[in-house]
């Protein structure tokens, strides 16, 4: 039986279910990263990679949920999307948003439902700012971030850094969202253990 899971609809009437990844959504998180074309893979990877090693599959997936929170979104069981943030140190209000949406699924609202839901999470334990990096060439993220409420910085070659408040969104199905993550437990900034990832 599948993990329980927050419906959600986009524009077009699509249901999509999302919930908390955890460990045993490897299969699913290297289904969906077969799901991304090379284009896809630099854009979120920032290089181009063919594989998954197993070191990046275990980071990726057996998160803690308080300095590392990952969601998946899955239609009809079928991956199309995971967001995750990572907070810059044990306990930090600043964390580095990340957000994967297979080829087949870009360009639909995915991207930004995630981008809501994520910060919905992140607001419930305790992260007020989202970092994060994308390439310049990469328009269709960059409005995507603008609409979420980036700030700009500087730009390191072919990349823009920013960074956005962190927002609750207001939207059906967030509640139920956020209720998934009470059988997490929800440690305090103090008593957080730190997470490194794999070089």
């Amino acid at each position: 039986m599948a993990p329980p899971a927050a419906t959600f609809e986009l524009a077009d009437g699509t249901q999509i279910e999302v919930r908390p990844l955890v460990a045993d959504d490897a299969p699913l998180l290297i289904e969906a990263f077969e799901g991304l074309s090379a284009r896809s893979r630099i854009s979120r990877f920032m290089t181009g990679i063919d594989r998954l090693s197993p070191a990046q599959v275990e980071y990726l997936t057996n998160v803690d949920q308080w300095d590392h929170i990952a969601i998946g979104a899955t239609v009809g069981g079928v991956p199309v999307a995971v967001a995750r943030c990572v907070r810059e140190a044990p306990g930090s209000v600043t964390a580095e948003l990340a957000i994967t949406v297979v080829d087949d699924w870009q360009q639909q609202g995915v991207g930004f439902l995630m981008v809501q839901l994520i910060a919905t999470v992140a607001a419930e334990a305790g992260i007020e700012r989202f970092s994060f990096a994308t390439l310049a060439t990469n328009v269709a993220v960059v409005h995507m971030l603008e609409a979420a409420g980036a700030e700009w910085g500087p730009t390191e070659g072919p990349t823009l850094l920013g960074s956005a408040r962190v927002r609750r969104a207001d939207l059906p199905g967030v509640d139920q969202l956020v209720e998934l993550f009470a059988g997490f437990p929800r440690l305090s900034p103090r008593q957080a253990p730190g997470r490194e990832q794999p070089s």
